[in-house]
């Protein structure tokens, strides 16, 4: 991920797909996967399952003097998937680019 042309580091990534549920067990919304960016701006999203998936990010920052308090920077992609294969443990991670 980047902000402003650099790396934007430590910050949360979020995925799902067309037939997870989106909630919890105790009814609150929910993503598939959460992730965070390395220092390099990268996450690693595990693709569990087959359908149309989606992954996004959203940066808040907070601004000084104007009447506007926050700029918020959101970004998204979609993409389906048609089928899976299997991985190794330790190879969805930071390596496995």
């Amino acid at each position: 991920m980047l902000l402003h042309e650099a790396s934007l580091g430590d910050h949360f990534v979020y995925a799902s797909y067309d037939t997870h549920p989106g909630f919890n067990n105790d009814g609150k919304p929910a993503e598939a996967v959460q992730s965070r960016t390395d220092s390099t701006g990268i996450a690693a999203i595990l693709i569990s399952s087959t359908g149309r998936w989606y992954v996004r990010v959203i940066n808040i920052e907070e601004l000084q003097g104007s009447d506007i308090t926050h700029d918020s920077n959101r970004s998204a992609i979609a993409f389906e998937v048609d089928s899976l294969y299997q991985v190794t443990p330790g190879q969805c991670g930071s390596e496995a680019r």
